[in-house]
């Protein structure tokens, strides 16, 4: 099943027409409708399911291998074990927070067809399922092979993604290259700076709840 989808939905696009009024595309449109295999929900739960098979795994078999300091030898590795749970423990609400993060700056800033932004919401739930569905055996081979060095291969990947999100959008509307450039930047500017006040923001609860306390954010002697 999750082949079938993954091919499906590597072969259409976003379902809906671009006419800004969260409409699906009519059977002449040069946008496809979505089958029922590839239907948002069906797509959403594919991309948590994939996520959840590999958290699972890290879980139970290769937590004690893989280095959540991310190599920083200053990291606490007190911190850095705690966000690894939270980050495990809400996997789909980091997925939800993400949607929000990728599709305002491009509703705002990469709109040049005018879709709305429930569209650009849909058009990242695909973009997040297709980076799964690819990096799911990346990840899958690394934990078996040489799971030390899981975060390594799994962060440029996050960098691939950004690349990809940006294809999609330049596909989305067409812009000139020399335009689009410009729009690209502050893009990623507009996003990294939703993420950076969401992680400060998120910090501030945890602490004020007691999961942080001041002595995990101590860096440790290299």
């Amino acid at each position: 099943w999750v082949a079938k989808a993954g091919v499906g939905l590597f072969h259409q696009e976003p379902p809906f027409d671009g006419s800004g009024d969260g409409g699906t595309a009519d059977p002449g449109d040069s946008v496809p409708v979505q089958p029922p295999l590839c239907g948002i929900f069906g797509v959403f739960s594919m991309m948590l399911t994939l996520s959840g098979l590999i958290i699972f795994l890290i879980q139970r078999f290769y937590k004690e291998n893989i280095d959540f300091t991310g190599g920083v030898e200053s990291a606490n590795p007190e911190f850095s074990a705690k966000w690894a749970d939270i980050v495990f423990d809400f996997n789909a609400l980091f997925f939800l927070m993400f949607l929000p993060m990728l599709a305002l700056p491009a509703y705002l800033l990469l709109n040049k067809v005018r879709y709305n932004l429930a569209e650009y919401t849909v058009a990242f739930i695909y973009v997040l399922a297709h980076f799964n569905i690819v990096s799911f055996p990346v990840s899958m081979i690394t934990l078996l092979i040489d799971p030390n060095h899981y975060l390594a291969v799994s962060q440029p990947m996050q960098g691939l993604m950004l690349v990809y999100c940006l294809f999609v959008l330049w596909r989305l509307n067409r812009y000139r290259a020399g335009a689009f450039a410009g729009r690209a930047l502050a893009y990623l500017l507009m996003a990294a700076f939703l993420f950076f006040l969401f992680i400060v923001g998120l910090l501030i609860v945890l602490f004020a709840t007691g999961v942080f306390q001041w002595s995990d954010f101590t860096p440790v002697a290299p």
